[in-house]
């Protein structure tokens, strides 16, 4: 598969996500004018056919926080995510265990855990509703994957003692929970690796005690507020599991564009799992906008 890089669409995109940030992190006008003119010289610097996405946003949201005074803006967004993610899980929860199989099991904790992905406020052009959380769920289950590779990953499965599960968003990590409880009864070990500090609304270790990961599976940091996976730039512990399981799971968008870029580094299997929420993305990867996605790498 070839590396995944910026389109000229991304760059509407990161703007009116930069805009969205600057709104969440001051209301001084005057402050979110020169803000914005950094983030636009940060852009020209950096902005090439060459240049991954994540890796360019890396660069610019730690300006926004620094610039603005303010740590964490999306703080708000990623609590009220956390409470009606708990409450959808617990409705959720009883249909996810239904079945007395492990491969349906897996394929509903796969599906919730896509659920969770629609949780995203990374992507200027997506729409998050709570609303919709539970039925989206269930509309999964019946559309299906348009890259589906879940066979592939229960070999995996079956064969494993260690993984890393690479975790997105706050919100998210509730359904990740599920999908991590089926995981345990075959696996021994889980690892779940979470932000080292705030960036957009990624998953923080704050979220990942919010959800109870701690009973189900080990919380690891990547060491930074950094979006995505960034292997020049990742905790030594982390780095070091990345060659010593079997294999690893990573959530969302962000995680599939840089582990992408950076495949040949990582040479375990690499399972990546979400929902293709951007038109550069859908385009890369052939399928329609708002697939549901199970690559094994």
């Amino acid at each position: 598969m070839k590396k995944y890089s910026v389109t000229a669409f991304c760059a509407m995109c990161t703007l009116n996500t930069v805009y969205k940030a600057l709104d969440l992190s001051t209301s001084d006008e005057g402050l979110k004018l020169k803000i914005m003119q950094r983030v636009l010289n940060v852009m020209s610097e950096n902005f090439s056919e060459s240049t991954n996405p994540t890796f360019l946003a890396n660069k610019i949201f730690p300006v926004i926080n620094k610039m603005s005074g303010n740590p964490d803006p999306y703080k708000a967004i990623k609590d009220k995510s956390n409470e009606i993610a708990k409450k959808i899980v617990a409705e959720i929860k009883s249909h996810v265990f239904e079945p007395s199989n492990f491969d349906s099991r897996l394929l509903r904790g796969i599906a919730a855990a896509i659920t969770g992905n629609v949780i995203d406020y990374g992507n200027a052009f997506h729409k998050v509703n709570f609303d919709e959380l539970k039925f989206i769920y269930f509309d999964i289950l019946k559309r299906g994957f348009a890259i589906n590779h879940i066979d592939k990953l229960k070999l995996l499965i079956n064969n494993a003692k260690e993984i890393l599960y690479f975790g997105d968003n706050a919100g998210e990590v509730f359904f990740d929970r599920l999908l991590i409880e089926i995981l345990k009864e075959k696996i021994d070990k889980v690892y779940f690796v979470v932000k080292g500090g705030p960036i957009i609304n990624d998953a923080t270790l704050d979220d990942a005690l919010a959800a109870k990961i701690d009973e189900v599976a080990e919380i690891l940091t990547t060491g930074k507020p950094k979006l995505g996976i960034d292997l020049t730039d990742i905790s030594n512990e982390v780095k070091s599991l990345l060659d010593s399981v079997d294999f690893a799971i990573f959530k969302g968008q962000a995680n599939f564009e840089t582990v992408n870029y950076q495949l040949e580094q990582i040479k375990i299997p690499k399972v990546n799992i979400f929902r293709a929420k951007c038109k550069p993305i859908s385009e890369f990867l052939g399928v329609p906008l708002g697939s549901n996605i199970v690559i094994v790498q």
